[in-house]
């Protein structure tokens, strides 16, 4: 298997083919090998020559005998082949420790490439350009061709390129064929199993081995999703700056600081100037060309110097320029600051050309937010025509989206209105001054719907055109409020009445209580007194101290009812339920009415005044019901709400009433004295039906009034 270096799929040519490739150990050993091939022979020669030469003549200085001579040689020998054993073995014994080693090692190498090649994520095949077989494929190419690999190890070369490409590939193998070194990279289609194709790059470079020393490898890098991108944004912009032009758009991306910046061909034919030849930094100045733009010029840098400095973020502009045939175009300019990649402070934006669109926009842009979000409504006349109307406006008429041209505004107000309008409308006022309409007129909304609308306008000069601002207020709200307010006015006058009227009854019952029976009562006693000291009869004297003492007891059970008049004892003694149960008891007593009382007991106690507000309504109910009523039945239920309001219900089956005819001050005074205790009263009733009394009160006097 070839191997391959770590930075790529293909090892550099030169580098394979020189023997010098490996590391320094093993330049060692094959410098060793080459050397070791002369060496061990040619110390073999010497020495066997001079042990030969040497030997002999030793052996025949030393004895003459023949018998003893032959024994010699014959040891000789033995010492000679024992000498050039070792010998051999010291020689060759690490030459073949070296070789085995490096057996070894090359082994493993192939190992580790083969595993390198195979687990590569890169696809990767081997082939030969003489057959057009390919050798071996790894595991990305199979997922990349969508094969298994005895399916893409039968395919030829040939198949995975597509029919049309078959002169792209012949011209690729036949640089193969003659190529040495590594493939220069180029760009091919390829046809996977499914029949789709893929635009990939290939790095072919060689990979020969013993068994196919012409044989190359080929890594294949994936440019689909790129190449489709690119397409795709190509396109984009393609239709980018077609939309540009229709609209008459064009972009730019300028550096403030320097004044220099990118500018769309659309943004130079807008400008009436030719687009340059070459795309590059051009100066902004380049654009305005035209003596009459220098104004504008100077004031989109003064805006950008604004955005540099951090002092704004926004630029919303719009200036005219004069062509050179007079002719005045308006334009509108909008830009935002932004950070390029190196973090340096840029602007970029759009310039539309809005000559032809000026009738249908806000003649005075630099106010449209603000005239957005006015709560009056605003219409911009030019001539008799609408040409603007803000959100206000839109939604108190319910125009929605409807173009303006289809707005009549005499059609608008109602007919008993529309000529005094008319001939108000008529009326143009001093360019800056105001003209209100007086008195307001009925105007009607598309839903049929009608107000009172409280109309001015104003005569104003934009670019030498004079505008016609109509600026129109919905009074409804206003009278409604009025009329209420005036509404209750009128009932806390009654009512203020009313109880300084009971007030003084109040008082007037009491002193007249307090004079006809208490001061008489206490005057019988004194004159009984008086008759009991002269009296010497003790018989006489018992009776006349024991009608003291009756007299006493009746006046005290009357002070006692005049108390309980003003405040219940029992509220303080017992509390809320029992005083209710207790006064309802005590008026009911007399009457044929059926009374059901449903007192569920409170979790906690309310605040006094809560607890004097409940139970004179319910006094007060009751009451009504024992007077005006003719009911046959009456229910009192008393119970908690969540543990933060409690409710009173007083409900009968009597006559019940026309609510909006009643005349008596009862329930208005009953709701006063709900309101103020933080709570709601409800009444419901009708002629025939019967009354029902709601009332929902806080156990504390500042929690929030109910729903």
């Amino acid at each position: 298997m070839p191997a391959s270096p770590a930075s790529g799929p293909c090892m550099d040519p030169a580098a394979a083919r020189s023997p010098l490739a490996t590391a320094t150990p093993s330049r060692r050993w094959s410098r060793l090998m080459a050397y070791g091939q002369w060496a061990v022979p040619l110390i073999y020669l010497m020495s066997g020559s001079l042990w030969i030469l040497g030997s002999d003549n030793l052996i025949a200085a030393l004895t003459g005998d023949p018998d003893r001579l032959a024994g010699l040689q014959t040891l000789k020998g033995l010492l000679y082949v024992l000498a050039t054993a070792v010998l051999l073995y010291l020689l060759l014994r690490p030459l073949l420790r070296r070789l085995t080693e490096s057996h070894r090692l090359l082994e493993a190498s192939e190992q580790r490439y083969r595993s390198l090649f195979f687990s590569n994520p890169v696809p990767m095949w081997i082939y030969t350009p003489e057959s057009l077989e390919i050798l071996a494929v790894n595991d990305a190419a199979l997922a990349f061709h969508g094969s298994r690999r005895e399916e893409f190890l039968a395919l030829r070369l040939p198949a995975l390129w597509p029919e049309q490409d078959g002169t792209r590939l012949a011209e690729h193998l036949a640089a193969a064929r003659s190529a040495l070194d590594q493939l220069p990279e180029s760009m091919h289609r390829l046809r996977t199993r499914s029949g789709g194709y893929r635009d990939v790059v290939l790095l072919d470079c060689p990979a020969g081995t013993q068994e196919h020393p012409a044989a190359r490898l080929v890594a294949v890098h994936d440019r689909t999703a790129e190449r489709q991108a690119r397409h795709e944004r190509e396109e984009t912009s393609r239709r980018l700056r077609e939309a540009q032009s229709i609209a008459g758009i064009g972009y730019w991306e300028i550096n403030p600081a320097t004044g220099y910046g990118h500018f769309s061909d659309e943004l130079y034919r807008l400008l009436g100037r030719k687009p340059p030849e070459s795309a590059g930094w051009r100066p902004l100045g380049e654009l305005f060309a035209s003596p009459s733009s220098a104004p504008h010029l100077q004031c989109i840098e003064q805006r950008l110097s604004l955005i540099r400095l951090g002092l704004t973020t926004h630029v919303d502009d719009q200036f005219a320029i004069t062509d050179a045939d007079g002719e005045t175009r308006r334009f509108l300019i909008l830009a935002d600051g932004f950070e390029d990649g190196t973090g340096r402070p840029m602007v970029r934006g759009i310039l539309q050309d809005i000559t032809r669109a000026a009738p249908t926009v806000m003649p005075d842009l630099p106010f449209r937010r603000l005239v957005d979000v006015m709560p009056d409504g605003l219409l911009v006349l030019e001539g008799e025509r609408a040409i603007f109307a803000n959100p206000a406006f839109r939604l108190e008429f319910c125009l929605g989206q409807d173009p303006l041209a289809d707005v009549t505004l005499p059609a608008l107000v109602v007919d008993e209105d529309r000529e005094r309008f008319t001939q108000w409308l008529l009326q143009a006022p001093a360019e800056g001054e105001a003209l209100l309409l007086t008195p307001a007129p009925l105007m009607h909304r598309r839903d049929h719907s009608v107000f009172r609308a409280g109309i001015v306008q104003q005569v104003t000069r934009h670019d030498g055109r004079l505008y016609r601002l109509l600026f129109v207020r919905d009074l409804s709200d206003a009278e409604r409020m009025r009329d209420a307010l005036a509404a209750g006015n009128a009932e806390l006058q009654a009512l203020a009445r009313r109880l300084f009227s009971l007030q003084e009854d109040e008082r007037r019952a009491i002193s007249r209580d307090l004079h006809d029976d208490i001061g008489q009562a206490i005057t019988a006693m004194k004159l009984s007194a008086h008759a009991a000291m002269d009296d010497e009869d003790p018989a006489t004297r018992r009776e006349e101290l024991g009608e003291i003492v009756a007299l006493a007891d009746a006046t005290v059970v009357k002070l006692r009812d005049i108390s309980t008049l003003l405040r219940p004892p029992q509220l303080d003694a017992l509390g809320l339920e029992a005083s209710i149960r207790w006064q309802a008891g005590r008026l009911l007593r007399s009457s044929d009415i059926s009374l059901d009382l449903q007192l569920t007991p409170l979790p906690a106690r309310p605040a006094r005044e809560v607890e004097q507000a409940c139970f004179r309504i319910a006094q007060e109910c009751l009451t009504n019901v024992v007077r005006h009523a003719h009911a046959g039945q009456v229910t009192v239920s008393l119970h908690d709400v969540d543990g933060q309001w409690l409710e009173l219900r007083v409900q009968d089956d009597g006559d019940g009433f026309d609510p909006a005819g009643a005349a008596g001050l009862g329930l208005v005074v009953m709701r006063e004295r709900a309101q103020g205790a933080g709570g709601l009263l409800k009444m419901h009733t009708a002629p025939g039906a019967g009354t029902l009394v709601e009332l929902r009160l806080p156990y504390q006097p500042s929690a929030a009034s109910p729903n």
